[in-house]
């Protein structure tokens, strides 16, 4: 379903048109879905339009971290994306795989593979910002560790201490 026709050049890498048109399919469906967007009008047009640039710019972000993860031998496995949305359906209340698959697709009209996709793309900018931004990975960690070790803690004044001694 992912169709290898380049949209863009970035960087001497190409961007899929796939990629694209996924990022721009989700957007436009969940604006029009929402009301927020109709194509029949002036500002909905234009909303679309501005949306078209923002799903290249996200295509080309992906491209630019799939290269960075390369050249720093990152990788995203299928179970990093697994846990990574059985970590989202549990902040849900624990909604079954069933019930997070319409959701996807109710709010962006993405398939389950598709939202995997996008999933998968954004666990790699995540790692790829982290480890170009030590500071950020060493924060990321100090935060997890204080929420683990005491689960009802405020996140807010966690993050706020973590940021306190970073500086």
């Amino acid at each position: 379903s992912f169709i290898p026709v380049p949209a863009a050049s970035f960087e001497g890498s190409f961007v899929r048109y796939s990629d694209y048109l996924l990022y721009y399919n989700g957007s436009a469906y969940y604006l029009q879905q929402s009301g927020q967007a109709d194509p029949n009008t002036k500002d909905g047009q234009s909303q679309l339009k501005h949306i078209k640039r923002e799903s290249l710019t996200n295509a080309e972000g992906d491209v630019y971290a799939a290269t960075l993860a390369k050249q720093l031998h990152i990788t995203v496995t299928d179970k990093e994306v697994d846990n990574e949305i059985a970590k989202s359906r549990a902040s849900y209340g624990d909604i079954s795989e069933q019930v997070y698959n319409a959701s996807a697709m109710s709010v962006f009209g993405w398939t389950p593979s598709e939202y995997r996709h996008v999933m998968k793309e954004k666990l790699l900018r995540q790692k790829v910002a982290y480890q170009i931004d030590k500071n950020a990975l060493t924060a990321k960690d100090a935060v997890a560790a204080a929420i683990k070790a005491n689960p009802s803690a405020d996140f807010a004044a966690v993050a706020d201490s973590v940021n306190k001694t970073a500086a």
